[in-house]
């Protein structure tokens, strides 16, 4: 029997081991259902929700798209344009899932991972919708003039001051989330880019990291909104351009990526060729779950950066909100995927795959 875990491991292993079971539906390692409790949760919300808004993200979102950029410039209450608001609210959505998350759904699932990321992502821009949508009609200005508003504030105005601990509940989730998956790996992440091409130390990436975002956030949201407006579209912007590129290099083979996508998602085995192939069942649960991880819909934390958007319209502001998944999952996502399944080197690792195949002699 092995030893009882001692000191931080102590709190730790059982924090790890409930994430494991509602995220991936394992215990100490142990696989105990097929379907994880949140991706049920999520996507079942997302499909209920898709269907009692008459599919209306799929229908709209040729006009959230025109909206995009008259969102540039606010008209109403607020503190940040619409535009700089879906900015921030991406800032938080696009950043490791994108890259590894994504290669990791792979390496899990087969291709057909990333056919079930997007029927993820149709869903999630339904539970982003709403979630945009009311952090606009739930807000509330505070004794210093700002604007508050997200999930806790809707939960208390909307559901009525008895469910203020629910309220309470999700900040200490966010506050818990934003610490570790929404800073610590990102963070970790740079840190380790930084030494791997400057020879850069972890310690000292980490630093240089927590001085600019501590000089982005001290000017409060308005800096926040700002900067995030510039960056966020160079950076998303940047990354497809890349991605675009090496895929008409190997254009000849983009049919096949297809194929291997569609192929995977309803055969009972993933397809081969260095992919560590599964049944049916784990590609459908490493895409949903990869996607959920991604876009963060229904996670709640985009609809904080969409509150304080200048504009009176929760309708507009939740097709935003939607176009924040559609670009993460279907657009970014998408890039990184079918680059490495043109490339289809011999790894089953996420990080291997994100590497090899930038790194490959086929994408120039």
């Amino acid at each position: 029997m092995a030893p009882a875990p001692s000191g931080p491991d102590a709190w730790i292993e059982p924090i790890t081991n409930v994430s494991d079971f509602i995220w991936g539906g394992t215990w100490k390692g142990e696989e105990v259902i097929a379907f994880p409790p949140m991706t049920i949760i999520l996507l079942g919300i997302g499909l209920w929700m898709m269907i009692g808004l008459r599919f209306y993200p799929v229908v709209k979102l040729g006009s959230a798209f025109k909206g995009l950029f008259a969102g540039r410039k606010g008209q109403g209450a607020g503190e940040i344009s619409p535009f700089a608001a879906l900015s921030t609210a991406l800032s938080g959505q696009v950043g490791t899932g994108n890259l590894a998350g994504v290669a990791t759904a792979i390496a899990l699932g087969g291709p057909g991972a990333i056919f079930w990321m997007w029927i993820t992502a149709l869903f999630g821009m339904a539970l982003a919708f709403a979630e945009g949508s009311l952090a606009i009609r739930y807000r509330e200005r505070t004794s210093d003039g700002t604007l508050r508003g997200g999930p806790m504030t809707y939960i208390m105005m909307g559901l009525g001051p008895k469910w203020t601990w629910l309220a309470v509940i999700f900040c200490l989730g966010t506050l818990f989330s934003a610490l570790v998956t929404g800073n610590s790996i990102q963070a970790n992440a740079v840190a380790d880019g930084l030494k791997e091409l400057f020879g850069i130390e972890e310690a000292i990436g980490g630093a240089i990291v927590a001085v600019l975002v501590f000089v982005v956030i001290i000017g409060g949201i308005k800096s926040i909104g700002s900067v995030a407006e510039k960056v966020i579209p160079f950076m998303a912007g940047a990354y497809v351009i890349m991605a675009v590129t090496a895929l008409v290099l190997n254009l000849g083979d983009l049919p096949e990526t297809f194929g291997l996508i569609f192929h995977g998602a309803f055969n009972p085995q993933a397809a081969s060729g260095g992919f560590a192939g599964a049944a049916l069942i784990i590609a459908i649960r490493a895409g949903v779950a990869r996607g959920l991880f991604s876009n963060e819909a229904g996670q709640g934390s985009t609809a904080i950066a969409h509150a304080v958007a200048q504009t009176n319209d929760p309708e507009q502001q939740g097709r935003m909100a939607m176009l924040g998944t559609f670009i993460d999952t279907i657009v970014i996502c998408t890039m990184t995927a079918l680059v490495i399944l043109t490339v289809r080197g011999d790894f089953t690792a996420g990080g291997e795959a994100v590497l090899h195949a930038w790194q490959s002699d086929r994408v120039g």
